[in-house]
């Protein structure tokens, strides 16, 4: 089958699926030629079987074609499954080759996935803007009209949504586009008019081992009651990592799992445990009612989409002290500011007993940020792990969360890392450049030495 293919998505599609390592495809990216794609290169190589690549281009043109076509490998009990989704109104939906005022909704969509964006953003007197490894990617010359924000709002919205965002000024939802898979929208009235940012919400639960999240997180699914919190800046791939968590609880365990959202993002498909999903609005007035009725329905693991609020991390750490096993998410940069927010979100006569229940109840905290590669080909993980040790739990009762940043160095044998540690290995493995992580480090003069003489 011969065929021009887009070499940036082939690769997404083969490493997103297992067939190849993100390190295979890079070693194998400068033999690309005009008449040999990366999948051939592959194929060349022994790292493709010829029968996977017919199957992998064959699913290529169904992103032309409607017709619903699957691509499966055997390897052995695994199966590495892509398949096009059936029949639907919109499953006619084809990537444009550029887009502009009059491309359609879910054309725009079917463009952000299909270019590994993270974010779309429509905005009047704006370019279309795409967000690419982190940065903002004009991808059209003209200007975005009030009037097509209007028109792509109105195609996305039914009648009873329009008037509850007429009426506040915001809103936000889930959109599904078959093939095409969910995005997390955001509607929001401005001065020049109306704005649309839409989140691509990932296609599939990653593992811990292609998340690349350190052995030592595999604990923290383990506990029979605690607090665990995935924390790290807006748009770092939180809810990703903290749904690798809970799928790895619905494999491994036979429990019931309640998660409360705004909104729901990945829909889990229950394997071992009984899981409800929850988001507030349609489901439940708030976070916080949703959490008191959780606690009267037989939960063994709670999952609270952010713990934004007094009152939502209030009751998680009761529910987390009174046996369930909460995980949770926080916009903190690191494992101490991780400490010092959930203890200064309480009034200051509480906090005394507040240090002593997260002591008890806290069991980890894994902060991440996503690195630009500097090989532009994407972006990589950045971990730091604290894992809530005895003496981890006296610094944190005596109020010396300060002192977090020694204890983690010592506890590396016990699976700590540090974030800092964690830039310097990516910069040593020639990933990301050292600038980028001086930029995100906690001691940035760290990384001085790196440069003039390059990474490792």
């Amino acid at each position: 089958m011969e065929m021009v293919i887009d070499n940036q998505l082939a690769a997404k599609l083969i490493f997103e699926h297992k067939l190849a390592s993100r390190e295979d495809i890079v070693a194998c990216w400068h033999l690309i030629t005009p008449e040999k794609d990366v999948g051939a290169v592959l194929v060349e190589k022994g790292l493709l079987t010829h029968q996977t690549y017919r199957e992998l281009l064959a699913f290529l043109v169904t992103l032309k074609s409607p017709q619903p076509v699957k691509v499966v490998e055997e390897r052995g009990s695994e199966n590495i499954s892509l398949e096009a989704n059936k029949s639907h109104t919109q499953s006619q939906v084809k990537v444009p080759e550029s887009v502009g005022n009059q491309t359609t909704w879910e054309e725009l969509l079917a463009y952000a996935r299909h270019h590994d964006a993270s974010d779309i953003h429509l905005s009047s007197g704006n370019p279309i803007l795409l967000r690419k490894y982190g940065s903002l990617i004009p991808v059209s010359n003209a200007q975005v009209e009030q009037a097509n924000v209007r028109k792509w709002v109105e195609s996305a919205l039914n009648t009873e949504q329009l008037s509850v965002f007429n009426a506040k000024g915001d809103f936000e939802f889930i959109f599904t586009l078959p093939r095409f898979g969910r995005y997390r929208v955001t509607l929001m009235k401005q001065r020049l008019g109306w704005d649309i940012t839409a989140r691509v919400i990932p296609s599939r639960i990653r593992s811990m081992d292609e998340a690349e999240l350190p052995d030592s997180c595999r604990d923290l699914t383990r506990w029979a009651q605690g607090l665990v919190l995935v924390t790290g800046p807006v748009g770092c791939g939180k809810s990703s990592t903290l749904s690798t968590f809970v799928e790895m609880v619905n494999q491994d365990r036979r429990d019931h799992i309640i998660s409360i959202e705004e909104p729901i993002e990945i829909v889990f498909e229950p394997a071992q445990c009984r899981i409800t999903q929850r988001e507030i609005g349609p489901h439940t007035l708030t976070r916080d009612a949703a959490l008191r009725a959780a606690l009267r329905e037989d939960p063994d693991i709670i999952v609270i989409s952010e713990l934004r609020d007094l009152d939502t991390i209030r009751i998680a750490i009761s529910a987390a002290e009174t046996g369930h096993l909460v995980f949770g998410t926080m916009n903190t940069t690191n494992a101490a500011r991780t400490i010092f927010r959930l203890i200064d979100s309480f009034p200051p006569e509480e906090q005394g007993i507040i240090r002593n229940m997260i002591s008890e109840s806290l069991r980890g905290i894994v902060s991440q940020q996503l690195v630009p590669r500097r090989d532009g080909l994407g972006m990589v993980p950045a971990y730091e792990v604290l894992l809530i040790t005895p003496a981890v739990g006296n610094m944190i009762r005596k109020d010396e969360a300060h002192q977090l940043g020694t204890a983690m160095i010592t506890g590396k044998s016990q699976g700590m890392v540090l974030l800092d540690d964690s830039l310097r290995s990516l910069v040593e493995k020639g990933l990301i450049d050292p600038a980028e992580a001086m930029s995100r480090a906690n001691s940035p003069k760290d990384f001085e030495k790196y440069f003039g003489r390059g990474a490792k």
